[in-house]
């Protein structure tokens, strides 16, 4: 029962951590961004 709830839940964030990095990309992008252009 337990491996079976492991495996739902691997399922589930595995596309849930891809979309953070796809919104965390933009935001990274911005402060390395802002940083460059203030120092």
């Amino acid at each position: 029962m337990e491996t079976n709830s492991v495996q739902q839940m691997t399922t589930i964030v595995k596309p849930w951590q891809a979309g953070i990095m796809l919104v965390n990309l933009p935001i990274a992008y911005l402060y390395f961004y802002l940083v460059t252009k203030l120092a």
